[in-house]
């Protein structure tokens, strides 16, 4: 994009759910890669999209489809460039109904333009996965605003 602030040139907007995939590294358990395009870059990679890359590895890792996540925590340490990422996974619980799972993005070097091999992660992410269950928390004198709808 030119310095010209009249330049009216727009970066092709990305597919949230398709460039947010990861693959297993075949080689290395618990490690998964993914490659954000630059699509998402809002001056190093979106945030948001790196803490989904690394939720994404996480569930995956946890490998029960029938989990969905419950919450989750980033801690952002550094910058990531948008490119190929590395995320190393550990699965902390697996329970019958619930599982947590650790997992640590790391983004491209800049030196090398591969995924750093270095201790620590430029993404740090903690995450709990559940499953739906009834519950006995019941809701009393709530007023929910017209255009929400309860669960």
């Amino acid at each position: 994009m030119a310095d010209d602030p009249t330049d009216t040139e727009v970066a092709a907007a990305g597919d949230f759910a398709r460039d947010t995939e990861v693959t297993p590294d075949p080689t290395v358990s618990g490690r998964y890669h993914a490659d954000l395009p630059e699509a998402w870059r809002v001056f190093y990679a979106f945030g948001g999209c790196t803490m989904a890359v690394a939720l994404r590895a996480a569930q995956a890792a946890i490998g029960r489809p029938d989990l969905e996540p419950i919450s989750a925590n980033a801690v952002f340490a550094a910058p990531v460039p948008c490119g190929p990422m590395v995320i190393d996974t550990a699965v902390l619980r697996r329970g019958r109904s619930a599982a947590q799972a650790t997992a640590m993005l790391r983004g491209t070097d800049p030196a090398g333009g591969e995924p750093a091999e270095r201790e620590g992660a430029d993404v740090h992410l903690t995450a709990v996965y559940g499953s739906r269950h009834e519950t006995h928390v019941e809701f009393d004198d709530t007023t929910w605003p017209e255009d929400a709808i309860p669960l």
